[in-house]
């Protein structure tokens, strides 16, 4: 079967005592398996446990509980690849994350008022997709103000109550079973210790109620124990009317639960079915956590309770027969239902996010609200060779650093899957040149400030990666999550760094990269570290720089065609679309500066938007429109000086190792100016003509300065950031659950 099929792997707690977790989980397994016949399903249980030898589906046996063997989990994980991992009651953090590496959705089932703390801790909230909790929010509790507030501030994970589980009613299986017991439907009392074995401090309650159980059959009264051998009432005098059933399937409890005229069951999951299909309930506690609930189902009126002593039950259950059933319920009182669909949507609904819908070979799945639907069931394989990227730039009339990284990007991307779908989202205001190659959605403004739309087109396009640039709402990431999408986030400024780094936006995002080197960037700060190990997310990369390997054809070609294979020359930058609030001439005080130090005698190549261009130029200056980041990265690597602002020119500048001056257009980029001159990277000049001419003439006329430019930034040795990123997004496409 291929890994396209969906797999569920469970890990209920397990052992010698209780068996709850384990028969709910064969009761999810089984339904499953009856929805989508060709669902894999595995099982970790304890060899200890009584009914390990009696599991219908294959099993991975451990010493004890898989809590306890992290090791052998995390290698069941990584050799069974399962799409779901179903954790009852039971799990390490190190086997979430485990199950997270693989590329599995993880579902936490917590019956138990410790495990539902446990699940509530930030760490495991971020590793979890959905939490169930097994009993229905009378019993269990609502979520409280501190776990509203987590899942307010994570967003994540999906908190469901199941309520009851048991598998859907099957009049043919009632009638083999009621016939198997010689008994008919509304005329005897079933009798469900529950528990395996018995509890500590209630270890012979299985031998007390199989006791209550025969003398209620002395009665006259038809009664069926199941889960308790003869041995344990073998002393006592025999009934005729007492049927014995050591263990019997779910499937089978069920049914007789259905018609039985009155359970008695212990206080745990095996009273729940009960309430669900309406059947008057003696509830005995047979364990410590029991006696809460079977109390709370008391106040209700949905339950009688019996102490744990024979001749109680009997008195009881008595009573209750010879009224004709259970105490009317209080007004208002809540209702029980069965939890199984409610399981299998959300099954369903993880298994979508995978693409997986037209591969389960069972029912169809119910469509999604909204037009998004009908494009869920891509196939994951082709999905790979094709890769759906969209990209969400900050954009507008001013500057244009993050546009320009993102074509980079998606360049590169086109280059290493040439049947990639690349999308762009844009404000209209932008003034830059579009990339033909690409897919466009033009906005009124940069996308951060146009969420409808933004949601629209990723529930449309159903990326398998969205990249944010120093753009973003929490609503846009939200929705990149809901359809599969792996989340990039770009800080290339202290506020969006911040930004990235709430936990909100730790736990949506898979990866941040910081568009500048630490050197520039910053390390982490010790809350930031603090952050990372407490989420665990998202993974942190520096991406130094942007910049394509040399290309001495490229080269070649821009120098000839400027008639400067052999001349020294001067390259001005001035990058940024159009000027910045505050800078908004910044093009023509560069041009400016060009003019002067061409009219001096020094060659000199402006690479400049229309508006920079001077029909009166001198014979030295050559302007030139925008140039494809090879050409431009060419002319920087022979360049004698480069004048830059002081973005991502600057630094591209430094990693072709030539000789720099910074200036600021823009107010991010002072600090970045004079970190990179107190680093002896660059000299910075004032965004006035005079000066940027005083200070490059400066250095032009000072050989030893512009050679200690150069080699220190050659030590600087930054990282390829267009490997880094291409890494990151092939990474990211070979987790199983992209689309």
């Amino acid at each position: 079967m291929s890994d396209g099929h969906l797999r569920l792997l469970f890990i209920p707690v397990s052992g010698p005592r209780g068996m709850g977790e384990y028969a709910r989980a064969i009761a999810i397994a089984t339904a499953a398996v009856e929805r989508w016949p060709r669902v894999e399903v595995r099982f970790a249980l304890s060899r200890r446990a009584a009914y390990a030898a009696e599991t219908p589906f294959q099993s991975t046996f451990l010493p004890s509980s898989p809590t306890f063997h992290s090791r052998e989990v995390a290698a069941l994980i990584r050799q069974f690849k399962p799409t779901i991992v179903l954790f009852d009651n039971a799990g390490r953090t190190s086997q979430l994350r485990a199950a997270v590496a693989g590329g599995a959705r993880a579902v936490f089932i917590s019956s138990r008022p410790k495990q539902r703390r446990r699940a509530f801790r930030l760490r495991w909230m971020r590793l979890l997709d959905e939490h169930w909790i097994a009993y229905p929010p009378f019993i269990a509790g609502a979520p409280g103000r501190l776990e509203r507030l987590k899942l307010l501030l994570l967003g994540r994970p999906t908190v469901r109550f199941l309520d009851a589980v048991l598998p859907p009613a099957d009049l043919a299986l009632a009638r083999s079973v009621m016939e198997r017991f010689g008994v008919r439907e509304g005329e005897y009392v079933l009798v469900v210790p529950g528990g395996g074995t018995g509890h500590p401090g209630a270890l012979a309650a299985p031998q007390v109620v199989a006791e209550a159980a025969r003398r209620i059959a002395l009665r006259s009264y038809p009664t069926i124990l199941v889960g308790v051998t003869p041995q344990g009432i073998r002393h006592a005098p025999p009934a005729d009317d007492l049927k014995l059933a050591p263990r019997l399937p779910i499937a089978m409890v069920s049914e007789l639960v259905r018609g039985a005229r009155l359970v008695i069951s212990n206080g745990g999951d095996t009273r729940l079915p009960a309430l669900a299909c309406k059947r008057p309930c003696v509830a005995v506690p047979i364990a410590g956590d029991q006696a809460y609930r079977i109390k709370c189902c008391v106040r209700a009126g949905l339950v009688e309770s019996a102490r744990l002593d024979a001749a109680d039950l009997e008195r009881v259950a008595v009573r209750m027969l010879e009224a004709g059933g259970a105490r009317a319920p209080n007004p208002g009182a809540p209702t029980v239902t069965n939890g199984i669909e409610a399981a299998l949507a959300a099954i369903e609904e993880l298994a979508r996010v995978d693409g997986l819908d037209t591969r389960l070979g069972g029912r169809p799945f119910h469509a999604r609200p909204g037009a998004a639907a009908a494009e869920t069931a891509q196939l994951r394989p082709a999905a790979i060779a094709a890769p759906r990227i969209l990209f969400l730039p900050v954009s507008g009339p001013h500057g244009m650093g993050e546009y320009a990284r993102a074509v980079q990007i998606a360049q590169a991307v086109a280059a290493r899957w040439p049947d990639a779908k690349i999308h762009f989202a844009l404000s209209r205001e932008a003034p830059y040149e579009i990339e033909p190659a690409f897919a466009y959605t033009l906005l009124p403004s940069s996308p951060t400030f146009h969420t409808p739309e933004v949601i629209a087109l990723i529930e449309q396009m159903r990326p398998h990666v969205v990249i944010f640039d120093n753009a973003g709402r929490t609503a846009q990431l939200h929705a990149a999550q809901r359809v599969g999408a792996r989340v990039i986030y770009v800080s290339a400024r202290a506020r969006q760094r911040r930004k990235a780094f709430r936990l909100r936006w730790m736990s949506l995002i898979d990866e941040h990269w910081l568009a500048y080197p630490e050197l520039l960037a910053g390390p982490l700060s010790a809350v930031e570290a603090f952050k990372l190990r407490w989420m665990g997310r998202p993974l942190l990369r520096y991406l130094d720089v942007l910049l394509p390997a040399p290309d001495p054809r490229a080269a070649a070609a821009v120098l000839q065609r400027l008639g400067l294979s052999t001349q020294p020359y001067v390259l001005v930058v001035p990058g940024g679309g159009t000027g910045h609030p505050g800078a908004r001439d910044a093009v023509q005080v560069f041009a400016a500066a060009a003019r002067d130090l061409a009219t001096r005698g020094t060659p000199t190549v402006l690479v400049a938007s229309a508006n920079g261009a001077d029909v009166n130029a001198p014979a030295g200056l050559h302007s030139l429109p925008r140039l494809p980041l090879i050409e431009l990265a060419a002319l920087m690597r022979r360049a004698r000086l480069v004048i830059a602002n002081g973005g991502s020119t600057l630094l591209q500048a430094i990693a072709c190792h030539a000789p720099c001056i910074g200036i600021s257009i823009a107010k991010d980029q002072a600090k970045r100016v004079r970190q990179c001159a107190e680093a002896g990277l660059a000299r910075a000049a004032t965004l006035n003509a005079a000066n940027i001419v005083s200070v490059a003439t400066s250095l032009l006329d000072d050989d030893i300065a512009r050679v200690a430019l150069a080699r220190r930034a050659g030590n600087l040795q930054l990282a390829d950031g267009l490997g880094i990123a291409l890494a990151a997004i092939e990474s990211l496409l070979s987790r199983p659950v992209t689309q």
